[in-house]
């Protein structure tokens, strides 16, 4: 299965709920990851890099938007 070119594997929560997550989370060579203490990275480059996917991500939907229009001949 995947999802926005992503291969996903869906899996089932302890209180059943379904969910998905990246396949490669379940592969055996995603337990060679660490957890730091401290974090490796800042909050504010987190937030940094937030900001920018939110941005990238609304350029995708107000394009897929502006298609879907076009597609139906109507103005976006």
């Amino acid at each position: 299965m995947t999802f926005r070119g992503e291969q996903i594997a869906m899996v089932v929560l302890p209180d059943g709920m379904l969910s998905n997550m990246p396949a490669w989370m379940s592969e055996a060579s995603a337990a060679q990851f660490d957890i730091h203490e401290p974090p490796r990275f800042s909050r504010e480059s987190l937030n940094d890099l937030r900001r920018v996917l939110d941005a990238i991500l609304s350029q995708l939907d107000d394009a897929a938007r502006t298609r879907t229009c076009r597609d139906a001949g109507e103005a976006p």
